[in-house]
């Protein structure tokens, strides 16, 4: 059983980069429970396993944005919590 969801709280930035069938499935549980947040996607691999990700949890309502990794700057001042999947 996947588990994480409750690190996620009320209007939390959640940033990631690549794909990760792991922090997809927390972050759905999350959703499903009820919580508002948002979460920002990092591409930076050639192969797009993140746009995958965006696309299935943008379906199911996840407020998503999908970036290239030259873009987390940028974006960084809004984020609280960050996990990256090497």
């Amino acid at each position: 059983m996947i588990q994480g969801e409750h690190l996620i709280k009320e209007n939390d930035v959640i940033l990631t980069y690549g794909g990760s069938t792991t922090i997809e499935n927390i972050l759905t549980k999350a959703h499903l429970n009820g919580k508002n947040f948002k979460a920002i996607i990092a591409e930076g691999r050639p192969d797009r396993m993140a746009r995958s990700m965006v696309e299935r949890l943008s379906k199911i309502g996840i407020n998503i944005t999908y970036v290239l990794t030259q873009s987390v700057l940028y974006l960084i001042r809004d984020v609280k919590k960050v996990k990256i999947i090497f």
